[in-house]
C-alpha cells in the first residue's frame, strides 16, 4: 500500500472523530462476516460510512477478528475505538444478583427476567438429569447448588454457561470452607434449613447445632421452613393442616433430613452447617424480632412458645 493511500486513509480516519452522541446497544452474533457486522453497525447509526470503516478494518488487520457480543458504543465514536471494542470482545455485561435463600424456581425466574437466555432452553437444561449426574452429588435436583451471588453475563448467554458458572461458584465456596466430598449432601441440606430459619448471623451456628442434636437423638427436625418449601404460596403463619402435608420434605411428618436442600444457602450458612455450635439445645422459637429463644426441654419450649406468640 502506497504512502499516499495510507495518508489518505489516516485523514479520513481523523475526520470521523466528531462530537459523540448517546450510547447505543449493538449486538453482534456469532460467526458473522465483517460485511454483516459493519451493516449492523450502520443500521444502529454507529457507523456512517461503511466503505471507510471497512478500509480501516482491513488496514488494521481486524477484519477477521470481530467477536460476538453485546456492546455499548457511542454514536459518532472514533472508528479506531469501535474496531478496538468489537475486536477485543469488550462487550457489555449484564449483572444478575441472586440473594441468599432463594429456591431454584425463584432463581430461574430472576434469570428469566434478565432476558439473556431463552426460557425454554434454561428450564430444559436445569431439568437435564445428566447435568446433576456429572457433579457426583447425591441430591435430587440442582436445588441448593446455584450459589447466591452477583454474576455478570453477556446477552444471549447459553443456559449451560450460566448454570455452570453458578455451580462452579458453589463448588469453589465448598472447597474454600474445606467441605469434604462425602459430607456435601448433608452440609448443603442443613445449610439451606439454617438459611431459611436464621435471621441474624450469630444464630446460624446455634440453629445448625439444634438440627444436628435432633438428628443424633432420632427426633424429627420439625422445621417450619420445610413446610413453606412444599406450599404453593408463602403463608405468614402456618396452620396445623399444613404440618400434615404428605411430602418427604415435611420434617414434621418424617424423621431425618429432607431429600434435598430447600433453597440456595449463602457461605455463612454453609459455614454454620460445617461448624455447628456445641450445645444441648433441641428447640428454638422466634421472638418476633429476628432472633430466637433456644430451649433444652419440651416444657421450656412450650412455655416460650406461649410467651412469644402472645406478644405478636
Amino acid at each position: 500500500m502506497s504512502k499516499k493511500i495510507t495518508l489518505l486513509l489516516l485523514v479520513l480516519f481523523m475526520s470521523c472523530s466528531v462530537k459523540k452522541g448517546e450510547e447505543i446497544e449493538v449486538y453482534i452474533p456469532e460467526n458473522i462476516s465483517a460485511d454483516s457486522a459493519i451493516q449492523i453497525l450502520k443500521n444502529k447509526s454507529v457507523v456512517k460510512n461503511k466503505i471507510i470503516f471497512k478500509f480501516l478494518l482491513i488496514l488494521t488487520g481486524k477484519d477477521k477478528s470481530i467477536k460476538s457480543g453485546l456492546y455499548k458504543i457511542k454514536q459518532n465514536e472514533e472508528y479506531a475505538k469501535i474496531i478496538k471494542i468489537i475486536s477485543e470482545g469488550k462487550e457489555m455485561l449484564i449483572p444478575i444478583t441472586i440473594p441468599e435463600g432463594k429456591t431454584l424456581k425463584e432463581i430461574l425466574r430472576i434469570i428469566q427476567k434478565s432476558n439473556i437466555v431463552d426460557s425454554l432452553e434454561l428450564y430444559t437444561y436445569v431439568n437435564n438429569y445428566d447435568v446433576k449426574k456429572n457433579l457426583n452429588i447425591n441430591l435430587p435436583s440442582l436445588e441448593g447448588l446455584l450459589f447466591p451471588d452477583t454474576y455478570y453475563f453477556s446477552k444471549h448467554s447459553s443456559a449451560k454457561s450460566i448454570i455452570t458458572l453458578m455451580i462452579k461458584r458453589f463448588l469453589y465456596v465448598l472447597k474454600e470452607l474445606k467441605c469434604k466430598n462425602e459430607f456435601i449432601d448433608t452440609a448443603v441440606i442443613i445449610a439451606s434449613l439454617v438459611e431459611k430459619e436464621a435471621m441474624v448471623d450469630r444464630e446460624r451456628a446455634i440453629i445448625a447445632g439444634v438440627f444436628y442434636n435432633r438428628l443424633k437423638l432420632g427426633m424429627k427436625l420439625e422445621s417450619c421452613a420445610t413446610i413453606e418449601y412444599i406450599l404453593p404460596e408463602h403463608k405468614e403463619r402456618l396452620l396445623f393442616k399444613d404440618l400434615s402435608i404428605d411430602s418427604p420434605f415435611n420434617t414434621y411428618k418424617y424423621s431425618g433430613l429432607p431429600p434435598g436442600p430447600i433453597c440456595s444457602p449463602g457461605s455463612l450458612s454453609i459455614y454454620a452447617a460445617l461448624n455447628p455450635a456445641k450445645h444441648d439445645y433441641l428447640f428454638f422459637v422466634s421472638k418476633g424480632n429476628g432472633t430466637h429463644y433456644f430451649s433444652k426441654t419440651v416444657r421450656e419450649h412450650e412455655r416460650m412458645k406461649r410467651k412469644f406468640l402472645i406478644r405478636r
